[in-house]
């Protein structure tokens, strides 16, 4: 890539591209299998990032403008929160959850709107970042089988009553949720683990270790 083609392909760029000097094309050149398929964002962030121990102002308006880069940006360049990028930052699940884990460090209310919509980014958050129950994001949740007996499993550590209906209805999780969860028999669900052969036969031989547990107990009395 030469200057000229970059002027070419990237018009807008034009005063970003006035700071590009030779040492960004060399840098270009020697890296160029890994950035021949990235946008010209993906070049600016990696150029920075090798090459300069400092925040390139110039190039911050653009590198923002692509979460993934913007958060990354944040976390190895500014090393801290960038509040002019957050608004792009917030749009993407994944994003909010690396943002808050690496830069915040904890809770980001500002974003929880956004990564609330996506079971399993909800799931991810409220187990690494709340760490227990996220009650504004559980009508989003409860409705997907695996996530909600996930949720309930790893963040509520208990049965998840209202979640029930939807799990039930899904002979893996309902099977799971017996096991894991209830770590009993789940006489409600059975009806559901019945259509599945597979599921219904490891809920049987779960059933059978409870009926072993119990006998052996009675054996001790």
């Amino acid at each position: 890539m030469t200057y000229e083609s970059i002027v070419n392909n990237y018009p807008e760029l034009i005063e970003v591209i006035d700071f590009i000097d030779d040492s960004f094309l060399e840098f270009y050149s020697k890296n160029k299998s890994m950035l021949k398929n990235q946008s010209l964002i993906a070049n600016l962030y990696y150029y920075n990032v090798n090459h300069m121990d400092y925040r390139w102002l110039k190039a911050e308006p653009y590198i923002m403008k692509d979460s993934e880069y913007a958060y990354t940006y944040a976390r190895d360049v500014i090393k801290g929160r960038w509040p002019e990028a957050e608004p792009y930052i917030m749009k993407d699940p994944e994003c909010v959850f690396k943002y808050a884990r690496d830069i915040i460090k904890g809770r980001w209310p500002e974003a929880e709107p956004y990564i609330m919509k996506d079971e399993y980014w909800v799931y991810i958050y409220a187990c690494y970042i709340i760490k227990g129950r996220w009650p504004e994001a559980e009508p989003y949740i409860m409705k997907n089988p695996q996530y909600a007996y996930r949720y309930a499993h790893d963040a509520i550590n208990r049965r998840w009553p209202e979640a029930e209906p939807y799990i039930m209805k899904n002979p893996c999780y309902a099977y799971m949720y017996a096991e894991y969860v209830i770590k009993g028999r789940w006489p409600e669900a059975e009806p559901y683990i019945m259509k599945d052969k597979f599921w219904l036969k490891l809920y049987g031989n779960y059933l059978k270790t409870l009926v072993s547990d119990e006998t052996r107990s009675m054996d001790k009395i």
